[in-house]
């Protein structure tokens, strides 16, 4: 990589400023290098200050990092050496610019050294520029390097007191150190440091998108709420400048952002963000992990990104699904059973393979959703099924939380529904405890279950019994049936039919059809009430569907479809 460039640059011994000129001139991190080890010991000290700030301005991500070419060059550990040996000569700016700047590279910078840079920046507090402060905690950060508690109380003091004189991206750089420090600056700092940067930044003035990623990301370490006015505001400067925020990995640090703390930006920064992605190049461009946090915030969300999108990205997940391992699996499979969207035959099979074998590596919370994921595309076969039931026996039932013990319960009956004997197809059972756990759990949602629901769907709820009233329709309410496995909205005996209303929490809020819960819980109780002796016969109201008919004026002829015992 750093072959065949002596012609293009000046290399030899010379004066300072022609040394400066050739660093100057340097296009790249081949040439920095071959000046340093052809100018050898005549590199003075402010020579490699600019080289060392060169390199970071001319030296490409995927070069960096701790498999990069530029990271394991023997140049650039010979270039750290000379700088941190000789710290003492810099100035405090030029002692802060390095550190940066060899973050930025992604250097290897022994801790000692470190150390005395961050004893020197305590003792020129607080006399500092902000900017010198801000400028060394973001190297530290890059570096991956905490400065000990004294050092942080001091710069964390400092910063609170000298607020005023802080740019707002230097701002942002400290709250975002001491986020990845895991140094709480105090609620009301981080207020004033939020109130700062939004005043700062008015729309319709673009913001730096990393820069917001990296703010509410500091928040949700800190386990804070940034307020809806902050959120309502970056969403605003979203889509206020939409040329910043398509198709780069900010939009989606920020969406994952949003969807953890909580808050939905609204369908039209989730089609922006959408639109500026190409599923077949995605994974080369931004990574694994941005691919998966893209996948997890849209099922969050309930966003449905499109049949074609989900199968061009199928394929490209296959072509790597040599680094689809542990959580990947898992964000990959919940996401498409959340989409009710089949991945393929393949994919599958190559994920199956991966948790058989790396079963262990899992936690319950995972085993289940994997366990749930692989039922929805009829791909829990015996030996899958049994491989996560054993793995699973292996944690105490109370320390599997309620939500996943309501998928390992939801798969497991749909599997007795269709395999009453169990163990003779080569499917585990359930040990006792953790089956009582599962049931136990169950039956308790069943009682919650109207509580649980949202606003709209308690109100679509009065709607149809107001409708079968109207229609002089008997109808039970909120029926348990005497199994206690199923509880629903209503239970019509005169047509033998099950009533449950799907609310919009329950839909893809894009395509307003069920999302992958509703659908399997339908497929449950299909399953259930197939043949049984009662003859019971379940349907559902979809939230998007009544309001469909309602805005036409013919709901009434919509419930006669589906209650009459006919329907289908």
């Amino acid at each position: 990589m750093f072959s065949g460039v002596r012609d293009q640059v000046w290399t030899g011994k010379g004066s300072p400023a022609r040394i400066d000129s050739a660093i100057a001139d340097a296009k790249d991190a081949a040439h920095i290098f071959q000046l340093v080890e052809t100018i050898g010991d005549d590199f003075a000290e402010e020579h490699l200050l600019k080289a060392i700030l060169k390199l970071s301005a001319v030296a490409p991500e995927s070069d960096t990092g701790p498999n990069g070419d530029i990271v394991t060059s023997k140049s650039l550990k010979r270039m750290v050496l000379a700088a941190v040996h000789n710290a003492q000569v810099y100035s405090l700016l030029d002692l802060a610019n390095i550190i940066c700047a060899l973050g930025r590279i992604g250097a290897e910078v022994d801790v000692a050294h470190l150390d005395y840079c961050a004893v020197q920046l305590a003792e020129s507090l607080p006399t500092a520029q902000p900017n010198i402060v801000s400028t060394f905690m973001w190297g530290f950060t890059k570096l991956s390097y905490t400065p000990g508690i004294l050092v942080l109380e001091k710069v964390v003091d400092f910063f609170s007191k000298s607020m005023d004189h802080f740019m707002p991206l230097s701002i942002c750089e400290i709250v975002f150190a001491l986020a990845s420090m895991r140094r709480h600056p105090g609620s009301d700092v981080l207020q004033r440091a939020m109130d700062k940067i939004v005043t700062a930044h008015n729309l319709p003035s673009p913001m730096d998108p990393m820069t917001v990623a990296y703010l509410l990301w500091a928040y949700i370490v800190f386990n804070e709420h940034p307020g809806n006015d902050i959120l309502v505001w970056v969403t605003g400067s979203m889509l206020a400048n939409p040329h910043n925020w398509t198709g780069n990995e900010a939009s989606i640090l920020v969406l994952w952002d949003f969807a953890n703390i909580g808050y939905f930006p609204g369908l039209d920064l989730l089609n922006l963000v959408h639109s500026g992605l190409d599923p077949s190049t995605c994974m080369e461009k931004l990574g694994t992990d941005k691919v998966m946090r893209l996948l997890l915030s849209f099922s969050k969300f309930n966003y449905h990104p499109g049949e074609q999108f989900l199968e061009k990205l199928s394929v490209t997940l296959m072509q790597y699904a040599a680094l689809l391992m542990g959580d990947a699996i898992e964000i990959v499979l919940w996401a498409y059973a959340t989409f009710s969207f089949p991945p393929g035959q393949q994919l599958l099979w190559e994920c199956a393979k991966n948790v058989e074998r790396n079963s262990r590596k899992f936690s319950p919370v995972q085993l289940a959703n994997l366990l749930w994921a692989f039922h929805q595309f009829d791909a829990c076969h015996s030996d899958l099924w049994s491989t996560l039931v054993h793995q699973l026996h292996v944690y105490p039932p109370h320390a599997i939380p309620p939500p996943a013990l309501l998928r390992i319960y939801e798969v497991y009956l749909y599997i007795q529904c269709m395999v009453p004997d169990m163990a003779s197809h080569g499917f585990v059972p359930l040990k006792s405890d953790l089956e009582g756990q599962c049931a136990s759990c169950w039956k308790e949602r069943i009682k919650l279950r109207v509580q649980l629901q949202s606003g709209e769907a308690v109100a679509l709820h009065q709607e149809v019994g107001s409708m079968l009233s109207l229609m002089n329709v008997v109808a039970v309410e909120d029926e348990v049936m005497e199994d206690q496995l199923f509880a629903h909205d209503f239970a019509i005996p005169e047509t033998k039919t099950l009533l449950d209303i799907v609310g919009p929490e329950s839909c893809l809020r894009n395509v307003k059809a069920p999302s992958g819960p509703a659908v399997s819980r339908n497929r449950l109780l299909q399953a259930h009430y197939k043949g049984n002796s009662a003859g019971w016969r379940p349907v559902s109201v979809n939230f998007h569907e009544w309001e469909m008919h309602k805005a036409n004026g013919d709901c009434q002829q919509y419930l006669v479809q589906i209650i009459a015992p006919d329907a289908k």
